[in-house]
């Protein structure tokens, strides 16, 4: 078990580091105006957005690969141009590929900062919502032979979770009709009439 917890820490880390490299990188691809550092910050950064999606693939089976997609898609056509011996950079200006190596790292290290912020998001909402049930499931006076107690929510939306779904019963009711508001007002004035009287 501390083994595993070990592991976990040391990845983390790992990912960690190698977003930062990614970052220094990018800043110093950008400030000497160097395409091959721009490149491969951005393909350290993948490797930051590939190591976040394996850490927990089950929640995070799209988001690995669609960064896959990605890094296969862009780096294609760089990988041969490498292996036939040409320029990557193809027929486009320096001024032209930066830009474009720019504009795709930031939207790959855009696309990591939302994951997280979901996966820290959906974390809490998640905690929340478990600690409500079992709040509810657990206290001891929901289950009691002596008498039967009853819990009535009223509400314009239904929203039950799934923990609690065989614990309730929705009971979908019309609302009152004008002349039963009525004649239910008229009982109770004529109830309240016949106290004062006494």
């Amino acid at each position: 078990m501390i083994e595993k917890s070990l592991f976990k820490s040391l990845f983390r880390y790992f990912q960690i580091f190698i977003f930062l490299c990614s970052a220094a990188g990018f800043i110093v691809g950008q400030v000497i105006s160097n395409n091959d550092w721009l490149l491969l910050s951005l393909g350290l950064l993948f490797l930051a957005n590939l190591c976040y999606g394996i850490e927990k693939m089950r929640e995070r089976f799209v988001f690995f690969l669609f960064n896959c997609a990605c890094v296969f898609f862009l780096y294609g056509r760089i990988f041969i141009k490498y292996l036939t011996k040409n320029n990557w950079q193809g027929v486009f200006t320096n001024d032209v590929n930066r830009t474009a190596l720019t504009i795709i790292y930031l939207s790959v290290m855009f696309l990591l900062f939302g994951a997280v912020l979901y996966s820290n998001l959906y974390k809490k909402e998640k905690r929340c919502q478990n600690t409500g049930n079992r709040f509810l499931k657990n206290q001891s006076f929901w289950r009691t032979d002596e008498f039967r107690k009853n819990v009535v929510f009223l509400s314009s939306e239904l929203i039950i979770p799934d923990t609690m779904s065989k614990e309730i019963t929705v009971l979908d009711m019309p609302l009152p009709k004008l002349e039963d508001i009525k004649a239910k007002l008229k009982s109770l004035i004529k109830q309240n009439e016949e106290l004062n009287r006494q």
